[in-house]
């Protein structure tokens, strides 16, 4: 799937700097420059960190897709690097075809889920 198709990206985003500036890292190599125009969901910095708080980012990005809202990015001011995100502090209405979720554990297991409309 071409990256340009990614309609809301919600990264597991934890607000730990080192496991944070791993996941921008990865998120820059699998969509280049288009990361900074990708929508992107952050409900930890609502909630913080969860043990459910992957299922919480899953929910996130099929109700996205339902409710055609990307939730904001509340707490968010210091991007690690400086990089230019496209977050936002209000909750964003918008068609969500296709939402990503990026999720990692410690332990090394990383994954992304990828919600598509039917």
């Amino acid at each position: 799937m071409p990256v340009s198709e990614v309609s809301c990206l919600i990264p597991c985003g934890t607000g730990n700097p080192i496991p944070d500036k791993a996941e921008l890292t990865g998120l820059r190599k699998a969509f280049g420059d288009n990361l900074a125009s990708v929508p992107m969901a952050l409900p930890k910095s609502q909630t913080g960190y969860l043990e459910a708080g992957n299922a919480l980012d899953c929910v996130t990005a099929v109700l996205s897709i339902a409710n055609g809202v990307i939730p904001p990015a509340v707490n968010t001011r210091n991007i690690i690097g400086g990089e230019r995100l496209n977050v936002a502090a209000e909750a964003r209405t918008q068609k969500v075809n296709v939402a990503v979720s990026t999720v990692w554990s410690i332990g090394g297991q990383n994954a992304s889920l990828v919600f598509k409309t039917a």
